[in-house]
């Protein structure tokens, strides 16, 4: 259906639109006449010459008929195009977006009554008016291609997608630095590549709702890796350690993430895809959303869907023609892909999946993985990658390449580039607000404060600067034991809320032990009492057997502060030994220990073979506590617990135990 648009040009001119503004202008005051309305020569595609006519008000008029989405287009003075305001819009559409080249979209049917400002540049006293173009055209919109310092230059046009594809590669070959992965383990590029936007000592991941400390690389069984998007060995035949040993395609940081541990070893090689729930293999991840999968494919969380989509999407052009003898190109294909140990499929499947994927639209986290690989230092080699992901910069791109429009010709400035869609030329504006410097760690009893942490601001180009707009209002808290774990606060700006998570713990780890024993010595009642060196003794559920080397020590009296005594000033015990008779599986082991004033014990602590912790005691006048000694272990060790201790200590004077604990691993 059409419609009829009036455009009417006063000779006056006065109000602006700005809630559909695209781009800056000023509005004029001082103009009194448009000047000589001249010819109305038809450019640029433009599809319609319509002569204005002045009518009995003296106002140049023109009426257009209009199809719902067609594009408004003005030109004045030839090739010069401004950006017009418009007003008075006496219509039940949505109204009319304008951009910078002058532009204005009718996104629906209607009858427009319009009032123009012109801009400044055309004022009397500066330029004359002498023509003046009014079309449509077919709804297509035009960004130009002057964004990313002219890295696309080489694609203005394409002839169809196999055209777009070898140009593409020519492009992110030209300029690229294979950056190592190992040898030493590279984390700073993806700590730089990764990091949250929000908080700045911490990296997003991959399969995980929620952020890591940049610090917490993997080692000993935790912290965050790195997750091939195209895994390593669909891409090479080989496991990740070996593959990375080759400048390449393994090292190649654009398909490389920040990820979960957990999610990293779900995934392993399976496709990209939709998981099958009623597959009996269908799994999940620890957080709700996190990722999904079964025997073939794994399903990301939608909010990692489209960048590892776009990485894959790269890799395909990247590595379309083999970096190597020792490798074929990559293939992104529809069936999917189920990997032969130690034979390199060199494709991933899922090819409609994936352009499905790529319809999620770039986010902040994504376009600064790409501007970041590309811009980078790396300490380790002193180079940046130096190449960019087209299909983050232009998103529509991939159906040119692999879609649906791959025998179809294009031109780039119809495809809105990323860095328009995030406001990335809004350099200076606010974008969010950051935290870095932050406490982490607090015990029982300490107090959290807005001070503990710097609020920063962050603009849409991602420069930083100190906050100097907003008054943070989080108030003050005091831990108790109820809060021992994690507690995570919420710190709310105007622009967004940062999640602030901490650890408390107790000044007593022992407390936190599922079991924990106090001795009680041997007067009556204790559960010493009748007990002689070597034996063995219930504490708590648990049996200890305990020994001394020195034969005619005894068991001392209890002290309220320090604990049980074994030995004493004139007979000590010389080396003293506490061990479980039975095998536990823990992943803690505590003791509380003590010594005669003037003197040092030192300790071992052992699970099994296993020597956990190592150290010295020595008595401080003045302190009414015995010393907490011990360790929480990351892997979980089964075995026999035991403390042996000796020292000047052991062998002139008393040694005191106060208390044990360990925790069970269920």
């Amino acid at each position: 259906m059409k419609k009829i648009l009036n455009l009417f040009i006063f000779p006056l001119l006065a109000l602006s639109l700005s809630a559909c503004d695209w781009g800056y202008r000023e509005e004029v005051e001082d103009l009194t006449s448009l000047g000589v309305i001249g010819t109305f020569p038809a450019s640029n595609n433009w599809t319609t010459e319509i002569p204005l006519t002045k009518n009995a008000e003296d106002v140049w008029e023109v009426s257009i008929e209009v199809d719902s989405g067609n594009v408004f287009k003005i030109q004045a003075n030839g090739t010069d195009k401004y950006s017009w305001d418009f007003s008075s819009i006496t219509s039940d559409t949505a109204g009319i977006l304008t951009n910078l080249d002058g532009n204005a979209c009718a996104v629906t049917d209607g009858t427009y009554t319009i009032s123009i400002v012109a801009p400044e540049k055309l004022s009397l006293s500066s330029s004359t008016l002498t023509s003046f173009e009014v079309a449509f055209d077919d709804g297509t919109l035009t960004y130009g291609t002057d964004f990313y310092n002219d890295y696309y230059d080489g694609i203005n046009t394409w002839e169809n997608g196999e055209d777009l594809k070898s140009k593409l590669y020519t492009i992110i070959h030209t300029g690229y630095n294979a950056i190592p992965y190992a040898s030493p383990t590279n984390w700073e590029t993806n700590q730089y590549a990764d990091q949250a936007l929000d908080d700045f000592e911490k990296v997003d991941l991959v399969y995980d709702s929620r952020n890591d400390d940049k610090s917490n690389t993997y080692s000993g069984g935790s912290g965050w890796q790195r997750e091939h998007a195209f895994a390593a060995s669909l891409m090479t035949g080989k496991l990740t350690g070996d593959a990375v040993d080759a400048l390449g395609r393994a090292t190649d940081f654009h398909n490389l993430f920040a990820s979960s541990s957990s999610g990293n070893g779900s995934r392993g090689n399976k496709n990209f895809g939709i998981a099958n729930t009623e597959s009996a293999s269908y799994g999940t991840g620890q957080g709700t959303g996190d990722y999904t999968y079964d025997d073939i494919n794994f399903e990301p969380g939608d909010y990692d869907k489209g960048r590892l989509a776009r990485a894959i999407f790269y890799m395909g052009v990247m590595y379309s023609v083999s970096e190597s003898a020792s490798y074929q190109p990559l293939i992104i294909q529809e069936e999917p892909v189920v990997y032969v140990t130690n034979v390199a499929p060199y494709a991933i499947g899922n090819l409609s999946t994936l352009l499905d994927w790529n319809d999620i639209v770039v986010d902040r986290s994504e376009y600064q993985h790409n501007e970041s690989v590309y811009s980078h230092v790396y300490s380790g080699t002193s180079n940046a990658q130096g190449n960019r992901n087209p299909f983050v910069d232009y998103p529509e791109l991939v159906d040119y390449v692999f879609g649906d429009k791959q025998d179809e010709s294009g031109s780039l400035t119809y495809l809105k580039p990323t860095y328009l869609n995030l406001e990335i030329d809004k350099g200076n504006e606010l974008a969010n607000y950051a935290i870095l410097g932050a406490k982490r760690n607090y015990i029982v009893g300490e107090t959290f404060s807005k001070s503990d942490y710097s609020l920063i601001e962050v603009t849409n180009n991602y420069t930083t600067r100190a906050n100097t707009t907003f008054v943070d209002n989080t108030a003050d808290y005091t831990f108790v034991v109820g809060d021992i774990g994690v507690k995570s606060f919420s710190i709310v700006t105007p622009k967004n809320t940062i999640l602030l998570p901490v650890k408390v713990t107790d000044p007593d780890p022992m407390n936190s032990c599922s079991y924990k024993y106090k001795l009680t010595g041997k007067a009556a009642g204790g559960d010493l009492v009748g007990f002689s060196n070597g034996g063995s003794v219930n504490f708590g559920g648990t049996t200890w057997q305990i020994s001394w080397t020195n034969a005619s020590a005894v068991i001392g009296n209890l002290s309220q502060k320090y604990g049980v005594a074994f030995g004493t000033g004139t007979v000590s015990v010389n080396s003293l030994t506490l061990r479980t008779t039975s095998s536990i599986d823990t992943n803690a082991f505590y003791a509380k220990i003590y010594c005669a004033s003037g003197k040092t014990i030192n300790y071992t602590m052992k699970i099994g073979d296993t020597t956990i912790k190592t150290g010295s005691v020595t008595y401080v006048t003045g302190v009414d506590v015995p010393t907490i000694v011990g360790t929480r272990i990351e892997t979980p060790i089964q075995g026999i617990l035991s403390i042996t201790i000796d020292g000047s200590g052991a062998t002139n004077g008393a040694v005191y135990v106060h208390s044990l604990a360990y925790d069970i691993v269920q």
